[in-house]
């Protein structure tokens, strides 16, 4: 699934940027001067928020999870001590990285926007129009980008680490390869701005992939089954990562992206998660090294081993 924590400090960067200086529909031509003159600030914006998710956030959603949890908390033959120590640690890379990535997608994509063929047009319709075509494009090219992480040999390679964990919780939703973190908030800013869509207007955006994706890897059990129809919950996404299952529910918000293209699957499975092929359950080291073709020394599977196909699986 489109990632977390990269999505979620970009919505801060741009929700930063709208709230100081000029105001934010004026930005709509800004020639990237503005953020690069704000770059010694931006960092702090996103060690805050950060703090928020895991001081005040975290213990919530834990809390949610053992009040209602939709699925046995650690299932048979798996050890919570290993898959929590890997999923802290590939946590903690995230919140070391994602300054960097958030900062640099926000510089480079301000610098072209204004060159986008929609840039005229979008300067001249309201904010508010703005902002929901600029949402339902991000949200169908995080749709692609994410359907091509599980076609594509080499990209599966990085985003099979996502899929590796037997524990579906919220901790478990930031077990993200370092190349997974860069590629999707990357791909969804460049094509956005690279249309002339100003960064301010991915604000909303971020902001929703940021609450959406956090909760959707809770082990929470949501009723309505009108709901799922509407937006990415706990349970739509699980079926996603079903062992089986990872060719349905490639959506990042909203399901509407898979109904449009067929891979929407609104019926639970045997709620068995993991990755389709053997590659490392836990371990911070095996699983890096993994994204990057090196096999451990227990599992010395091919990387010419096929990625599952994503036939569509609606019902």
């Amino acid at each position: 699934m489109d990632n977390v924590g990269a999505g979620y400090n970009e919505g801060l960067y741009l929700v930063w940027g709208a709230a100081t200086g000029r105001p934010a529909r004026e930005r709509l031509i800004d020639d990237g001067r503005h953020w690069r003159h704000a770059v010694p600030k931006l960092p702090t914006v996103v060690w805050v928020g950060n703090a928020f998710v895991f001081v005040v956030i975290a213990p919530l959603l834990v809390a949610a999870e053992w009040a209602n949890p939709e699925c046995p908390m650690a299932p048979a033959g798996c050890s919570p001590l290993r898959h929590r120590r890997t999923d802290w640690a590939f946590a903690a890379v995230q919140l070391a990285l994602v300054p960097a990535v958030g900062l640099g997608t926000a510089l480079g994509a301000s610098a072209v926007v204004a060159h986008g063929p929609l840039h005229r047009v979008v300067a001249s319709l309201p904010a508010t129009a703005t902002a929901v075509f600029a949402f339902l494009v991000a949200d169908l090219v995080a749709y692609w980008t994410h359907r091509a992480e599980h076609r594509s040999r080499y990209m599966w390679r990085f985003h099979s680490v996502h899929h590796s964990s037997r524990r579906m919780d919220w901790l478990a939703g930031r077990r993200f390869h370092p190349v997974d973190v860069v590629l999707q908030p990357a791909v969804t800013v460049a094509v956005v701005a690279g249309l002339g869509v100003p960064l301010v207007d991915l604000a909303p955006y971020f902001f929703a992939a940021w609450l959406v994706t956090m909760l959707a890897h809770c082990n929470v059990s949501l009723p309505g089954r009108w709901l799922a129809r509407a937006v990415v919950t706990p349970g739509y996404h699980r079926s996603h990562h079903e062992r089986g299952r990872e060719g349905s529910n490639f959506a990042l918000v909203l399901p509407l992206m898979d109904m449009l293209f067929g891979t929407a699957c609104f019926g639970a499975g045997a709620r068995t998660f993991g990755a389709p092929y053997p590659v490392p359950e836990s371990g911070f080291l095996a699983l890096l090294g993994w994204g990057f073709g090196w096999p451990n020394r227990a599992q010395r599977v091919s990387t010419s081993t096929p990625v599952q196909n994503d036939t569509a699986l609606a019902t």
